[in-house]
């Protein structure tokens, strides 16, 4: 196949062309996920922050309910459903 020196030169043009943009859209892609792992450090951070706060005070919020409740269920083991009824002024008979 021979070529002129022009449709050389329009071949080599062309593949420049083609080098240059699709070292462009590798860096582009590259920035993006460069952006997304600054997003995604932050939020981890945020996430991280957020847990070192709410676990202790999950915790301690549970620790009062299971201490609140075994306390209620320890105050009324001995009594019998009726027991409710009169307590709170009703007759348990009507």
């Amino acid at each position: 196949m021979n070529r002129s020196p022009r449709e050389m030169f329009e071949l080599a043009a062309v593949a420049v062309v083609g080098l240059v943009a699709v070292a462009f859209v590798v860096w582009l892609v590259g920035w993006i996920l460069g952006l997304a792992g600054t997003i995604l450090t932050a939020l981890a951070n945020l996430l991280w922050a957020l847990f070192r706060f709410v676990l202790p005070v999950a915790l301690v919020v549970g620790a009062v309910w299971l201490g609140a409740r075994y306390l209620r269920d320890r105050r009324d083991h001995g009594r019998r459903p009726g027991d409710a009824a009169r307590r709170d002024g009703e007759d348990p008979d009507s």
